[in-house]
């Protein structure tokens, strides 16, 4: 399936109730180049199309704030001198 040019697929699989479960996936490599996110799903359709909409539309901010974020942990884990907390 297609939405906006970019591929998603219908995911089903049994819960460990053993009830029957799905969802929606996308992870489009180009939708999703630059960001900490691999993959994204819903469990509607329309759900999934929203998220692309999202990550198509708001691609700049969502830019801007990974970064901002990559920088945040940079800046935290210089103050932690040699230990790292692993």
């Amino acid at each position: 399936m297609k939405y906006r040019n970019i591929p998603y697929y219908l995911k089903e699989w049994t819960s460990w109730s053993g009830k029957q479960a799905s969802a929606y996936y996308c992870d489009d490599k180009e939708l999703l180049s630059g960001l900490t996110t691999t993959s994204i799903s819903s469990k509607t359709i329309d759900g999934i199309q929203d998220l692309i909409d999202t990550y198509i539309d708001q691609k700049d901010e969502l830019l801007a704030k990974t970064k901002q974020s990559e920088k945040a942990a940079a800046e935290f884990y210089a103050t932690m001198g040699k230990y790292k907390g692993d």
